[in-house]
């Protein structure tokens, strides 16, 4: 695993797993049936501890404003 630092701020559009680590798996296979591929966006997975456990989100960058909302994704942004 790669770890790398971004210094901006990236919008992104998300679906939780339904555990982890089984359901990370099928939710990144739900994100990318949903969204247009683009070379342009960057897919990520992101994780936190809570409660003692592990939540995890497969993301993809939303492209365009809205795009989130459009597709009735969640965002971890206001």
């Amino acid at each position: 695993m790669e770890t790398r630092t971004i210094n901006q701020d990236i919008k992104v559009m998300c679906i939780a797993a339904s555990s982890f680590p089984d359901g990370v798996m099928a939710a990144h296979q739900q994100l990318h049936a949903l969204i247009i591929y683009s070379d342009d966006r960057k897919y990520f997975g992101l994780s936190r501890s809570e409660n003692g456990q592990i939540i995890y989100k497969a993301a993809a960058e939303e492209l365009k404003n809205g795009e989130a909302e459009k597709l009735k994704l969640d965002t971890p942004y206001p």
